[in-house]
């Protein structure tokens, strides 16, 4: 009995344990199950409105637009203005560069050849028809000589002169204005303040300067005559002219000692006349010596043998030192010096020579030095001075050229009005000839052939004219106001006549944008609806102008053109325009991302949820719906009630009646 009872717990022991490890492997299976189904997030249907829209990309552009274009072909020097500028009226866009273009140079040998042809038949028609006329010969006469004189003058096509006179005179007027902003400025300068000042500092310094400058030039000059050699002494500071100075002093006092110790050995010198005349003539004897080069001979001879010391004032004369007239007076004290020591100095020539050196460089060095004394604490002064010196000399160099441009620019007016009165001639011997030749051969066919030729000249006269005035233009301005739209030329390129270089968009004509929408759509809209600019920051709006057929689509489409107005609007730039109906309440709303499509229609994909033991199953399952309205998130729709829950986004493909599990927060 005991055995039955333990073999009844096993086996009711066993029975718990295999429910149990059966319980545990259905709940893991779910689990595995449930973690590889598709993750869906799922939206409940509501009740609410929607402001339906109706979206549509188009590319703004500008109601009117302005080609800018040259009447001529020219070469672009620069470019002033880029794609998106805003410009005004008047600014300028493009720099041409300055030289003919090929138009005016076709027009110019076009003409030439004309006038040419013309000449010649006039002269061949006073020849031909009026061989022995005498009034056509005295014109032709007249005629050939003025056109002689004027070729003297200028090359010019005559009718060119006058517009190259206007531009010669306009240029001289130019000139003459810089020539007087020269002068005025020169003169301001020269009359300021601070110049008259400096100008009365140095006039005064100069003042107290000049005479011991000249008398220091003038020991320089006597100490080189000394010597027979320029001096090169060098004296940077005043301190080295007085070292000079004490040296001289030195030299002189040896000499001097020297020269009284060769006398006194000589028992025939009595020392102390000596030493009188040496006190009284000493300077001027030492000076004959200078003038002489200290050659004593020579100076012997040209004052003592030479009679009445003629030989020796002729000198003089030649050397600037005295003139015929006080020759005598200035001569008269050194031949008497020279005469009273000569034959004391003859007995020590070489301490005399000496003497004579010292005493001409310490003339020098004393001289030298008041000047430099005189001229200390003007350093700054003269500085001052000849930087304002240097100023002025560049105004007056400046006054010098605009000078020579007035009067080489005068001088091409000059000419060109000798050229033009030639000109006045030409035209006039010229205007007889032909009233002549056309008097006598009237009806001729040479004479009609002439007349044509000479209308056909005055035209090509006229196109030169008009070309040289667009010619004269280096700078192409803006004739509206807009932005610009386009450059379709750099910096060094030729731009054709006729040819865009530059497109404006006009602003202030507006702006309009087109954008095409289904046949359907356009039914909601009518003209005078005002869209809105999708993700657009300014204060631009859009009102519909028309409807029409879309050219690209017009069976299943429809264009709908804006007028756009308000500020910073881009022309050529992309913009998406929303239009549509006012909002409307409907029952069921649900997030357009929920809504597919295929061959049988719209649908969305609805949960259905089942209860399990373990656990609640979810199938996705198909409710057909029909699309009532939508606007950029939502659309309306009927065929599903409020509340259920449709799916919005899964993490792999799903359809109806895949089981699926729900996202954390779905």
């Amino acid at each position: 009995m005991d055995t039955n009872v333990k073999r009844r717990e096993w086996v009711k022991t066993a029975a718990i344990i295999f429910l149990a490890v059966l319980l545990v492997l259905t709940f893991f299976s779910n689990t595995i199950m449930n973690a590889s189904l598709p993750e869906v997030a799922t939206q409940q249907v509501t009740q609410g409105t929607i402001n339906a829209k109706i979206r549509a990309s188009g590319t703004i552009t500008a109601n009117e637009t302005y080609n800018v274009k040259l009447a001529q072909s020219r070469k672009i020097e620069s470019v002033k203005c880029k794609v998106g500028q805003a410009v005004n009226a008047g600014d300028v866009l493009f720099v041409l560069e300055a030289q003919e273009s090929d138009e005016l140079k076709t027009a110019k040998a076009d003409l030439e050849a004309k006038e040419l042809d013309y000449q010649k038949s006039l002269i061949t028609a006073s020849n031909d028809s009026a061989q022995e006329d005498r009034d056509v010969q005295k014109l032709r006469d007249a005629y050939n000589e003025a056109l002689t004189i004027y070729n003297q003058y200028s090359t010019l096509d005559p009718s060119s002169i006058a517009v190259a006179k206007i531009k010669a005179e306009e240029a001289l007027k130019e000139y003459n204005k810089d020539l007087e902003a020269a002068k005025k400025a020169l003169d301001t300068i020269k009359n300021s303040t601070e110049y008259k000042n400096l100008e009365s500092q140095i006039a005064d310094l100069e003042k107290t300067l000049e005479p011991l400058k000249t008398a220091a030039d003038s020991a320089k000059a006597t100490l080189e005559a000394t010597l027979e050699s320029l001096y090169t002494g060098d004296w940077d500071k005043i301190s080295d002219v007085e070292d000079v100075i004490d040296d001289c002093n030195d030299r002189i006092t040896s000499a001097q000692d020297a020269i009284k110790r060769a006398l006194s050995s000589n028992p025939e010198v009595t020392l102390n006349k000596y030493l009188y005349l040496v006190d009284k003539y000493e300077d001027d004897y030492l000076r004959v010596l200078a003038i002489f080069g200290n050659n004593t001979d020579a100076a012997k001879a040209a004052i003592i043998e030479s009679p009445n010391s003629q030989q020796f004032k002729q000198k003089l004369i030649e050397g600037n030192y005295a003139d015929e007239k006080t020759v005598d007076a200035v001569a008269d004290p050194l031949i008497t010096a020279f005469s009273s020591l000569y034959e004391y100095y003859s007995l020590a020539e070489a301490d005399v020579i000496k003497l004579s050196k010292a005493k001409a460089e310490l003339a020098y060095a004393e001289a030298y030095l008041a000047y430099k004394k005189a001229a200390v604490g003007s350093e700054d002064l003269q500085k001052k001075y000849k930087v304002k010196q240097a100023e002025i000399e560049r105004y007056e160099l400046d006054v010098e050229r605009a000078q020579q441009n007035a009067n080489d620019q005068k001088e091409k007016v000059d000419d060109l009005t000798s050229a033009a009165t030639a000109a006045d001639t030409v035209k006039s011997t010229k205007t007889a000839l032909e009233d002549k030749l056309f008097e006598m051969n009237k009806g001729d066919t040479a004479a009609l052939d002439m007349q044509a030729a000479k209308k056909a000249i005055e035209e090509a006269k006229a196109n030169i004219e008009k070309l040289t005035k667009d010619a004269d233009a280096q700078e192409v301005t803006a004739k509206v106001g807009g932005t610009i739209a386009s450059v379709t030329v750099t910096a060094g390129d030729t731009a054709s006549a006729d040819t865009a270089i530059a497109t404006i968009n006009q602003t202030d004509r507006g702006f309009t944008v087109k954008i095409s929408i289904t046949n359907e759509q356009a039914k909601k809209v009518k003209v005078g609806d005002t869209a809105e600019l999708v993700n657009y920051w300014g204060d631009a709006t859009a009102t519909l102008e028309t409807i029409g057929n879309d050219p690209q689509n017009p069976q299943k489409n429809r264009q709908l053109t804006f007028r756009l107005t308000g500020s910073d609007i881009q022309p050529d730039s992309n913009i998406t325009l929303a239009i549509g109906q006012q909002s409307a309440s409907y029952d069921a709303i649900v997030p357009t991302s929920a809504i597919r499509t295929d061959n049988n229609g719209s649908f969305v994909l609805a949960i259905v949820s089942k209860s399990t033991p373990l656990s609640t199953r979810y199938t996705a399952t198909r409710v057909d719906v029909q699309v009532l309205a939508s606007d950029d998130k939502s659309s309306a729709v009927s065929g599903i009630g409020s509340g259920e829950f449709v799916i919005t986004t899964s993490t792999k493909p799903i359809e109806a009646g895949t089981q699926v599990r729900l996202a954390e927060n779905g």
